[in-house]
């Protein structure tokens, strides 16, 4: 990887510490924001409608859920508790709707 350019670097390291914020959305490199709906596709279910069907089999295929969705809603709500950041109850909340799996999981 050292001959990897520093700026692509940059954007990906960026990309990932930016990924669980707002903040994402507002950068100009589409690296960051791929890296963002990516990551709350994958946390939440969100958004799967507006993927292509056939794009959105192959790549389940190719990268099979954990099928962990409910320990993340657990792990959005301590986070929540601990940081009363919304954020945090809105990401659980979209979640338990999109994954029926976790659907019985009462977030309080």
């Amino acid at each position: 990887m050292r001959d990897y350019p520093h700026d692509k670097a940059h954007i990906a390291q960026l990309a990932i510490e930016l990924h669980t914020t707002l903040e994402a959305s507002s950068h100009l490199h589409p690296e960051i924001a791929l890296v963002a709906i990516g990551a709350t596709l994958d946390a939440t279910g969100a958004a799967q409608k507006e993927i292509d069907a056939r794009a959105l089999r192959y790549i389940l295929d190719a990268y099979p859920e954990v099928e962990n969705h409910c320990a993340f809603i657990e792990l959005f709500m301590y986070q929540y508790k601990k940081t009363h950041d919304e954020k945090f109850f809105m990401i659980a909340e979209a979640a338990r709707n999109n994954h029926k799996e976790c659907s019985h999981m009462i977030l309080n």
